[in-house]
């Protein structure tokens, strides 16, 4: 099988139309092989002298300058399907390495764009982190701040409760000193103490029950009325105590009666026994 172009084609009539209405002869030049290729034509003069309108004769030298002609077109046909060869394979590595290039700028763009969604992924949990943060701190601020306004109003209450119940303390202690103000002291009789008596001497007879004397009470009624007055002040001294400190005591509403000097007891008529009966 022979592919011939329309181009060589085309020339092959024209040289029929020249040499009409003899007979034309000429090579065909391209390479071998299968299917066989006719690149060019090589126009050869027919050397026949007598019916060259059906007969044509080839010179030995046009054939083989036919023959050098064919070689070197064959040499060139394959040097240009051998170029064509190599420009197809660097075009389709070019391609191949166009598509690949493609192929990693989708992949860096890929990854570019997966690289901005898992930052802005983070940003957001960074920024979701932070608000939670900042609202758990407001919350403990207020809560803290509401426990501390708690404390202070139940600070504040209990010393409220503290002060009215002082101030009832020192009502009430204010009343109860008016009360003993406006009471007058009696008056204590003080009596003299009894002159020691000797000591007896001692009876070895039988004894009998000594009779017990007991104390004048004189001294014992004394004594208690001291008590009763030491009482007294203690009892003023707690009360003023009480919340009475800043407050002026007040007027006494009459001046107690000094005491007066106890008369001495009379003496004692009747012989007291001894302690033996003597």
């Amino acid at each position: 099988m022979i592919a011939i172009s329309a181009k060589v084609l085309g020339e092959i009539r024209a040289h029929g139309r020249d040499t009409y209405p003899e007979e034309c002869c000429g090579g065909l030049l391209g390479r071998r092989g299968e299917p066989a290729r006719v690149t060019r034509i090589e126009r050869i003069d027919n050397v026949r002298d007598v019916e060259r309108a059906r007969r044509y004769e080839v010179s030995p030298q046009d054939y083989l300058r036919l023959e050098r002609l064919a070689a070197e077109e064959a040499a060139r046909v394959a040097a240009e399907e051998e170029a064509a060869r190599l420009e197809a394979e660097r075009l389709e590595a070019e391609r191949l390495a166009a598509e690949e290039t493609a192929r990693l700028e989708a992949e860096r763009v890929e990854a570019e764009r997966l690289a901005a969604e898992e930052t802005a992924r983070l940003e957001a949990e960074r920024l979701a982190f932070e608000e939670g943060a900042r609202l758990e701190a407001e919350r403990l601020a207020a809560e803290r701040a509401e426990a501390e306004s708690e404390a202070w109003a139940e600070y504040w209450a209990r010393e409220a409760r503290v002060v009215e119940a002082r101030s009832e303390h020192g009502q009430a202690a204010a009343a109860m000193l008016s009360d003993l103000h406006a009471v007058p002291i009696a008056e204590v009789p003080v009596q003299a103490e009894p002159e020691p008596e000797p000591e007896p001497e001692p009876v070895y007879e039988s004894p009998e029950p000594a009779e017990m004397l007991e104390p004048a009470g004189v001294g014992a009624r004394a004594s208690g009325g001291m008590n009763e007055m030491a009482d007294t002040a203690a009892l003023l001294r707690e009360l003023s105590s009480l919340g009475l400190e800043d407050d002026p005591a007040p007027a006494p509403s009459a001046r107690p009666p000094a005491p007066r000097a106890p008369r001495p007891a009379a003496a004692d008529k009747k012989k007291k026994r001894g302690l033996f009966g003597r």
